[in-house]
């Protein structure tokens, strides 16, 4: 398991591009091993962790995964700070599935919607699921402070033929896509998608890890630019 979540995340890494924008399966790998002890090994031990964190991560009003940063940055203007953001938003949010929703400078405002593609994989006996997700980013911007919140809206579970059938003869097919919602999945509802609690529950802590890296992500562009060579100073 821990070898397929790593492969899938060279999959999403498509949406997160751009220089020190990329997230890599090695950064992943790190924020597992060092909040919750590395990365689960199968679908037992990643509803066991959903069952530690969901408590810090709860359900929002609308019965969304949301989680808000404020970062301070020592003196930079409301406008430097924009152009900043806004550039850090273009380069982690590029897939063709990704859209900015409001770009308001006068306001200091910043809302997309991105998916990150493929931030998780099991593969089961009857069944193989690739894990999506839709969430959306909002980036509200003043003199020295930025702030940024981001809210997980939907799992995309694309499913295939199992590796237990696949092997028995059945072949490997695509057998659909379809979205769960958070408030119904795995650990906030065990019964109204019961048969991908696993998934869910993949879905869920893998969307934590990933919010944790790209807030870091943030920081980092604010602080020193997209690339650390783009400065005001040149």
């Amino acid at each position: 398991m821990k070898k397929l979540l790593l492969l899938a995340v060279f999959a999403f890494t498509a949406t997160i591009s751009a220089s020190a924008q990329v997230v890599t399966a090695q950064e992943v790998e790190a924020v597992f091993e060092q909040n919750y002890g590395g990365i689960p090994k199968n679908g037992k031990g990643w509803m066991a962790l959903a069952d530690t964190i969901y408590q810090k991560y709860p359900l929002d009003f609308n019965g969304q995964i949301s989680t808000t940063t404020i970062i301070d940055v020592p003196g930079k203007t409301k406008d430097e700070l924009y152009i900043l953001a806004n550039s850090w938003f273009i380069a982690s949010f590029n897939s063709g599935k990704a859209v900015i929703q409001l770009n308001d400078k006068e306001a200091g405002v910043i809302i997309g919607k991105g998916y990150l593609e493929g931030v998780g994989h099991r593969d089961g006996f009857s069944k193989s699921v690739n894990i999506s997700e839709y969430i959306i980013a909002r980036i509200d911007i003043k003199d020295e402070k930025v702030r940024l919140i981001t809210t997980i809206q939907e799992y995309e579970m694309s499913q295939s033929t199992g590796i237990g059938l696949a092997l028995m003869g059945a072949g490997v097919r695509h057998q659909g896509t379809f979205s769960i919602i958070p408030s119904q999945a795995y650990p906030f509802d065990a019964k109204t998608h019961k048969a991908y609690n696993r998934e869910a529950a993949i879905g869920y802590a893998a969307g934590i890890v990933w919010g944790q890296i790209i807030k870091q992500k943030l920081q980092d562009a604010l602080w020193v630019g997209i690339t650390g060579d783009d400065s005001e100073d040149w």
